[in-house]
């Protein structure tokens, strides 16, 4: 398929809903490859279906299994030259009642995932001529709301995390991160 996307192969984590999903549509409208990974089996397996793409179920959190998935999916897809980080978590919590278990999972899910999936797939990146790296942070790792002192620290450390790595890997490699606002998704949905 022709597009400003053709030839392009593109992993894409947080695919089965949401932003992701959105991303993995227009991505492969543009024409390209997309590797979707994502907790939601069925989710995930339904968007590749739809869009054309091969589909993993992928916990970022678990490196190991992160590690298979992406040696995977750059052998499918015949290398990889692009990321989306789309996958993250959030818990609304006033910071006296927030347990130490979900703070864990947010720093984990939103910060060391993203992490994993890039430090998986830099082999592949480094192979490309040009390679891309997008993280979905969020307008909170910027100025934080009452209640979420977990993901505004996951997702600040993901913005930091971004700029570290956008040095040390360019300019071959680009690395950028999005801040959006709330954006209505089944997990900002109460």
């Amino acid at each position: 398929m022709a597009g400003k996307l053709a030839s392009r192969k593109i992993v894409i984590t947080g695919a089965a809903s949401g932003m992701g999903r959105d991303i993995a549509k227009l991505f492969a409208a543009q024409g390209a490859s997309l590797a979707l990974l994502d907790m939601n089996e069925a989710g995930v397996q339904a968007a590749a279906a739809e869009l054309g793409a091969i589909a993993y179920r992928c916990d970022v959190t678990d490196r190991q299994a992160v590690n298979q998935i992406i040696a995977d999916a750059g052998q499918k897809l015949g290398g990889i030259d692009g990321l989306i980080n789309a996958a993250g978590i959030l818990d609304i919590t006033p910071f006296v009642d927030l347990d130490p278990a979900s703070w864990d999972r947010m720093i984990a899910v939103n910060l060391t995932g993203p992490f994993n999936i890039v430090k998986a797939a830099l082999p592949f990146l480094q192979a490309a001529p040009r390679a891309t790296i997008v993280n979905i942070a969020s307008v909170s790792a910027l100025m934080p709301m009452p209640g979420t002192a977990g993901y505004s620290s996951s997702k600040a450390g993901a913005a930091m995390f971004t700029k570290s790595i956008a040095m040390d890997l360019g300019p071959n490699i680009r690395a950028n991160t999005i801040c959006p606002g709330v954006i209505k998704t089944e997990m900002t949905r109460y």
